[in-house]
């Protein structure tokens, strides 16, 4: 009887810890965090081996396990049928995906809980014209590497500038013809103003490094209006503002990210309102400036120059007027990527404090509203 008693006491106090376990379980959901499979599937661009290890490490000692996806795993003939079909199977497991562009997204399921970029444009992830995602359900976090670009584009953007104001297309001209070129008349950055349109960490990085070079006046532009970074911006203007402080800019400096609201943003009458001696960079999104405007602006002189990493249809099509004017520096979007080593360690480093936060039911940094594009 004792024995019978016993066992049916030990069946109630599992009965009990698995009700309370479905309770906490229930609560991550409400959360929207939900820990399923403990899988992490990863599928990013230049990522040398001692990061790699380095995540799988930090991964495993969370609790995850991690496996990385072969970013040509869909179009690379040698990887065996059941080395793919292992792989994606990996993917619709995975509760989490690290990814660059969205990649593989679209092959996990209703699983994931958690996408993590490794870029800062979270474009692709946006609803097509027919109501349809990559994303595999509604419920799934999305967090972008914001904070990680910004030393890589900021650099980007003063060699850009410097290429532009001493005239480095004259010399490369003379290096070409080997003729001992001409003294040209230069400009710098030193005492110029700057107009920033998009002050995230990529425009406010720029704007640190432009003051310690000596700049004048840095005008920062964006949605609200408000100054978030205490001494880094001299005035503050809403996206309204723009045509009227333009204008006050020796360049203008793009970071935006590609929304409703700033496409097509720069157009003629904005390129109008700028001086016929500034200069335009754009590492933003190519769909905020009206490309063919530009094209006029620089071939009328009403503007001095521009330098684009990003384009509106890109590849920039081999005919476009853009690759041969002398005054305009294209670049292949190139100034962020994960081109340089000190940017894959940070977006390693934010995603590993991330998936801590996940783990801990917390609320993840970077996390995005699609609703609202950023």
């Amino acid at each position: 009887m004792l024995i019978v008693l016993w066992e049916c006491g030990n069946c109630a106090a599992l009965f009990f810890f698995v009700l309370l376990k479905q309770l906490e379980k229930k609560e991550r959901i409400a959360m929207g965090y939900q820990y399923t499979t403990g899988k992490v599937a990863a599928s990013v661009t230049f990522l040398e081996p001692d990061l790699r290890e380095e995540l799988k490490k930090k991964a495993e000692d969370m609790g995850y396990a991690i496996r990385f996806i072969d970013r040509h795993l869909m179009d690379r003939d040698e990887i065996s049928v059941r080395e793919k079909e292992e792989q994606l199977e990996w993917l619709r497991d995975s509760e989490i995906i690290l990814t660059s562009r969205g990649r593989f997204v679209d092959q996990t399921s209703q699983n994931l809980r958690w996408a993590a970029d490794t870029y800062a444009g979270i474009d692709v992830y946006f609803p097509r014209e027919d109501g349809s995602s990559i994303m595999p359900h509604s419920g799934v976090m999305l967090t972008n590497s914001s904070g990680a670009y910004g030393p890589t584009i900021s650099e980007h953007i003063i060699m850009v500038l410097l290429m532009l104001w001493r005239r480095q297309w004259d010399y490369n001209r003379c290096q070409q013809e080997h003729s001992w070129g001409p003294r040209v008349e230069m400009k710098s950055i030193m005492g110029s103003d700057f107009v920033v349109l998009g002050t995230g960490n990529i425009g406010t990085t720029f704007a640190k490094k432009a003051k310690a070079l000596g700049a004048g006046r840095i005008m920062g532009v964006s949605r609200s209006g408000k100054e978030r970074c205490p001494g880094v911006y001299d005035e503050m203007h809403t996206f309204r503002e723009l045509k009227d402080v333009i204008g006050q800019g020796d360049a203008v400096v793009m970071s935006l990210p590609g929304t409703e609201e700033t496409a097509g943003m720069v157009d003629s009458t904005i390129l109008s309102a700028m001086k016929d001696s500034a200069v335009l960079v754009n590492v933003g999104r190519g769909s905020s400036v009206v490309q063919k405007d530009l094209v006029e602006a620089l071939e009328k002189g009403r503007i001095w120059g521009a330098a684009l990493d990003v384009m509106e249809n890109e590849p920039l099509p081999e005919d476009d007027p853009l690759w041969t004017m002398k005054n305009c520096i294209v670049t292949p979007h190139v100034a962020g990527n994960m081109t340089l080593r000190y940017t894959r360690e940070l977006i390693i480093g934010q995603f590993c404090r991330n998936l801590d936060h996940y783990r801990k039911g917390e609320k993840l940094d970077h996390l995005i509203d699609l609703g609202l594009g950023y």
